[in-house]
């Protein structure tokens, strides 16, 4: 599974790549000079972000399983029926050694979590319980039906299995009282959202400036205005997942047609407000856009990792973004 997940990150970092080169050329095309970017081995990153995984597994206190010891036979008759989690194109052998695995450790008593969003391949038609023919193979192989319970994403497993701790909510929430604790949180805050690309080109969040943005990002975290923690889950014996919500102010930068701009400038020059609700910071970007700034409001979804003894803030993750 680590190395599935290295080689989907190597293919991310390809398909950016790639596009970074297509926008590279497009400006070449609008005469702007783009400064020559760095070779970067996709394949060394990989490996450095699966070594990285690998340790965050092994130093949770999890385990990293070998490949399962099944024969090409085996996996070639069930491509061949067509028996879950393969397809109907003979797909899915990478699933299945995943499976295999699954099926080692229900074999063994375990109860097995397993956490998946392809419904397809691994579920029923209720796309909730596990799909018959996994049922089958497992009372096949010795285990219980049930050994095997499926979870489409991390928070429904958490619903089921983390222990929900009133406690640790209480500590966190006072810890966000404290000046110098929220001093943190904005601080890894600022880190975790810098340049962070506002979905749908930043048209929601940026509505009220009648403008389509062609493409926004945050700048800077100016300010936490509020922020409230959720439920809490003990992970391990001294960490908590704690789910905040934080309404912030922010600069974003977004792109912007001229014809907008400037009909937008000329409405509040003719009006009784003298300056726009934004900044254009360089009116030429290319021939048909402006770039520039403003200042809006998100409400953030956060995943935060708290120690529950001390309560120091040991990660932070934002989940979503929303318009404020």
């Amino acid at each position: 599974m680590a190395r599935e997940v290295a080689d989907l990150y190597r293919r991310e970092i390809v398909d950016k790549l790639g596009e970074l080169v297509r926008a590279t050329k497009r400006l070449g095309n609008l005469r702007i000079e783009v400064a020559t970017q760095d070779t970067v081995d996709e394949r060394a990153a990989s490996q450095e972000f699966r070594q990285l995984l690998e340790s965050k597994v092994l130093g949770s206190g999890g385990q990293l399983l070998p490949l399962p010891d099944v024969s090409h036979d085996t996996l070639v008759d069930h491509a061949i029926h067509r028996r879950r989690p393969f397809g109907g194109k003979g797909t899915g052998y990478r699933d299945a050694l995943i499976w295999q695995n699954a099926l080692t450790l229900a074999e063994a008593g375990e109860t097995v979590a397993f956490v998946t969003a392809n419904h397809k391949d691994f579920a029923g038609a209720d796309g909730v319980k596990l799909n018959p023919d996994l049922t089958r193979e497992l009372e096949e192989r010795g285990a219980a039906g049930d050994s095997v319970l499926l979870y489409g994403d991390l928070d429904a497993f958490l619903e089921a299995w983390a222990v929900r701790t009133e406690e640790a909510l209480g500590r966190v929430r006072e810890y966000l009282h404290r000046e110098e604790a929220l001093a943190t949180v904005e601080d890894r805050l600022a880190t975790a959202v810098a340049l962070m690309e506002l979905p749908y080109e930043g048209r929601p969040f940026l509505a009220e400036l009648n403008i389509e943005p062609e493409g926004a990002w945050v700048q800077t975290l100016d300010s936490i205005e509020e922020i409230e923690a959720g439920e809490a889950y003990i992970l391990g014996d001294d960490q908590a997942s704690v789910e905040l919500t934080a309404v912030v102010g922010a600069t974003v930068d977004f792109f912007a047609r001229k014809g907008d701009v400037y009909t937008h400038e000329s409405m509040h020059d003719l009006g009784d407000e003298i300056d726009p609700p934004f900044y254009v910071y360089d009116y030429d970007y290319n021939a048909t856009l402006v770039a520039a700034e403003a200042p809006i409001r998100l409400i953030l979804t956060l995943q935060a990792t708290f120690h529950v003894g001390s309560e120091d803030l040991e990660d932070l993750e934002v989940t979503d973004v929303e318009p404020g």
